[in-house]
Formats: C-alpha cells, sequence, structure tokens
C-alpha cells in the first residue's frame, strides 16, 4: 500500500515547517545568535554541498541524488515498506530530503542554521533524514531479534 493520510499529513508539515524555519532564520538581522554560550547557536550558513561539506559546488548531482531518494522512497513506500517503522522512516526520509531539494532547486544551496559545535551546522530537513535512516536501522535490529517463523519445517 502507498502513502496513507497520515504519513502525507507528517511528510508535508515536516516540509513546511523546515521551510518555515528556514525563511525565519534568513530574515533575522544577525547570522549569529548564541543560545548556550560555547555549546549551541543558530547561525545562517548556505550550504552548497551535501552533509558535512562534501560535494562541494555539485549542485546537479545533489539534485539528481534527492530526485533519486525520493523516486525509490516513494517506490519503496508502495512495494517494500510492510512496517509502521518502515514507512514513518520513509515519510520522514521523504520530508528531509523535499526540504533540501527544494532549497538546492529554488536557491542552489541549502540553509543550515542549527550549530551544535561538535557537529557542522544542519537544519530540520538533515534532522529528518537521519530520523528516517534511523528508523530503518531500528527495524533492521528488531527483525534480527525477532525468531525464525518455523512453522513451515519438516522435522526429520
Amino acid at each position: 500500500m502507498g502513502l496513507k493520510f497520515r504519513h502525507i499529513f507528517t511528510l508535508l508539515s515536516l516540509v513546511i515547517l523546515d521551510q518555515a524555519l528556514k525563511y525565519a532564520v534568513q530574515q533575522l538581522s544577525a547570522s549569529h545568535i548564541p543560545i548556550i554560550p560555547n555549546l549551541f547557536s543558530i547561525d545562517l550558513v548556505f550550504n552548497k554541498g551535501a552533509a558535512y561539506g562534501i560535494l562541494h559546488g555539485k549542485r546537479g548531482l545533489l539534485i539528481g541524488v534527492s530526485v533519486f531518494v525520493l523516486v525509490i522512497s516513494l517506490w519503496g513506500h508502495r512495494h517494500l515498506a510492510k512496517t509502521a517503522w518502515s514507512k514513518w522512516g520513509l515519510s520522514i526520509l521523504l520530508a528531509g530530503t523535499l526540504g533540501n531539494l527544494i532549497d538546492r532547486v529554488f536557491m542552489g544551496h541549502v540553509v543550515d542554521y542549527i550549530n551544535i559545535y561538535i557537529f557542522p551546522v544542519f537544519n530540520l530537513a538533515d534532522i529528518c533524514i537521519d530520523i528516517g535512516v534511523g528508523l530503518f536501522l531500528v527495524e533492521m535490529v528488531m527483525e534480527r531479534k525477532r525468531p525464525l517463523n518455523t512453522s513451515n519445517r519438516r522435522l526429520p
């Protein structure tokens, strides 16, 4: 089964929130707002690459990868996702991918703003991507712990 209303609603809500936060941060008069000194701040960064600055300036490639992830995620939602973990994981991954894709297509860069000093600056879309992947990892761990179905096995 494809995307259900609750998945579409969540996906669209996250994309709208992501875009609204990016817009709000860009409207602030300061590009650096300390929240917790030496730990956390709001810093406006225009990222022309992917995570950790890799593939800097490769906009076309990054747009292509994002479109590929969107297509595979939509296909996977219909054909592969069987559990709530995988369905929510794909929905949240779609939201994050779409949020950053919108930036790349319309601005040529991704707007990042969350600065926790031990990580590169990131945004809500990046968090969604991480959560989506994390839900898949949780599902994989849970599947490994589930006992094998032995009801169809013949005893010698």
